[in-house]
C-alpha cells in the first residue's frame, strides 16, 4: 500500500515532555517523542484518541506576535472528528485554550479553539454518514485569489480535490493535494473583511 505524503501542524506550547505526558495521560500516542534542536526549539510529535497526527513545539527564541497572516502564509487549521466535543476538550487543554461552541449554519457542530482573543482553530464534527472522512488536521495557506490558484496547482502537478464554489465561503476555500499527495486548503482572506491588522 502506497502512503501519502501529510502535512503536520505544530502546536506552541511551554513545556514539550509536560505536554507529552498529558497527551498519553489522554489516550494519546507518541510518535516521536520529546527531543530537542539547538537553535531551534524542543518539539514531539504524537497521534490523539482517533489516530489524528499534530506535533508540538516550544520555541527556543519565543512565539512571534500575532499578526494577520500575509498571502503565501499558513492562515488557518481545522479539525474534523467524530468526537468533536472530546476532541475539543482535548485540545484545548494540550494548547491552553478556551472551547467556544460555535454551531454552523447548517446546524452541524463546531467549535472554536481561542486565546488571547483570538480564534486559533476551529473544529468540525463529521456527519456521521461520511465514512470515507477520516480524522485530521486541514491547514490553510492564505492566496490572494482561490480561483487562479487552483489553475496553478494543477499546472504543478497537484490535483484539486474540492474546487472553489459558492456555497463554500463565497468562492474563496479550495481542498489540493500536492503531487505527493499532501492534503491542504487554500483561504482567500481579504483584510477588509478583517478590519485589517490583528
Amino acid at each position: 500500500e502506497r502512503r501519502s505524503a501529510r502535512w503536520v501542524g505544530y502546536v506552541s506550547v511551554p513545556d514539550v515532555s509536560a505536554t507529552q505526558h498529558q497527551v498519553l495521560s489522554q489516550g494519546g500516542k507518541v510518535l516521536v517523542s520529546a527531543r530537542s534542536f539547538p537553535k531551534r526549539g524542543d518539539l514531539a510529535v504524537f497521534a490523539d484518541r482517533e489516530g489524528a497526527v499534530f506535533g508540538v513545539m516550544s520555541s527556543s527564541s519565543g512565539d512571534v506576535e500575532d499578526f494577520l497572516t500575509e498571502t503565501g502564509d499558513w492562515i488557518w487549521a481545522q479539525f474534523f472528528s467524530r468526537q468533536g466535543d472530546m476532541a475539543a476538550k482535548f485540545y484545548a487543554s494540550i494548547a491552553g485554550s478556551t472551547v467556544l461552541e460555535a454551531p454552523k449554519p447548517d446546524g452541524s457542530k463546531r467549535w472554536f479553539l481561542v486565546s488571547q482573543g483570538y480564534a486559533r482553530a476551529s473544529i468540525i464534527e463529521i456527519p456521521r454518514n461520511h465514512t470515507d472522512t477520516g480524522p485530521g488536521w486541514l491547514g490553510y495557506i492564505r492566496v490572494a485569489d482561490a480561483a487562479s490558484t487552483i489553475v496553478l496547482a494543477r499546472q504543478l502537478g497537484g490535483r484539486v480535490l474540492v474546487p472553489p464554489r459558492p456555497d463554500l465561503f463565497d468562492g474563496k476555500v479550495a481542498l489540493i493535494a500536492d503531487p505527493n499527495g499532501g492534503v491542504f486548503g487554500v483561504l482567500q482572506w481579504d483584510a477588509v473583511e478583517t478590519g485589517g491588522g490583528k
